[in-house]
């Protein structure tokens, strides 16, 4: 069944982000699932920057993440998502976007991510940003609330499984201390390849 995306555009046209939930079918969901346990010893330290300039900075990230192939068969269901999607973002917003790129993160109990863009100062290439999650059974005592800034409003965002979140690049955001195992797949939607 294809995923009705455009039920929120107006949110995402309006405040910069929008929400959706149940993304993937359970047997989806639960393959996407079984692939980041699998590879959770080929996660390394997230780092900060780009180019040359990359380094590991705990005090502004300290999760954990691992560069993913779109062409990996095992996240497939997840990218045909991203494909449609990256289709109704070049069609609605006349968005120039060329390709994507994707990472999982890990937040172990304690991590975090300061304020931050994704838009780089020396780069234009990612426009739009998106969080896929994988919490099974999250509460809000578990932390990891991503939190949005726009120009008018602060919005919170609980991490919840199965809920698929995007937003401009350029628009300020942090990821809350998790008090609790915190997964994840970040793509970002680019002008350049």
């Amino acid at each position: 069944m294809e995923y009705n995306f455009l039920t929120h555009l107006d949110s995402f046209a309006n405040d910069g982000f929008a929400i959706y939930d149940q993304l993937l079918n359970e047997n989806d969901l639960n393959t996407v699932n079984d692939y980041f346990e699998s590879r959770l010893e080929d996660f390394t330290s997230a780092q900060i920057g780009r180019g040359q300039e990359k380094s590991v900075n705990t005090d502004v990230r300290s999760d954990l993440n691992l560069w993913v192939d779109i062409s990996d068969h095992k996240l497939k269901a997840y990218f045909e998502k991203i494909d449609i999607f990256k289709e109704i973002l070049k069609k609605e917003f006349y968005l120039p976007i060329q390709s994507y790129e994707s990472q999982l993160s890990h937040y172990q109990k304690g991590a975090s991510y300061t304020k931050h863009k994704d838009k780089h100062k020396s780069s234009d290439a990612r426009l739009i940003s998106s969080v896929f999650y994988l919490n099974k059974n999250w509460t809000s005592k578990d932390g990891g609330q991503l939190m949005i800034y726009n120009e008018q409003k602060v919005f919170e965002v609980e991490p919840i499984s199965n809920r698929f979140v995007v937003f401009r690049s350029e628009l300020e955001h942090e990821v809350l201390v998790s008090n609790t195992n915190r997964k994840s797949i970040a793509t970002w939607f680019r002008n350049k390849i």
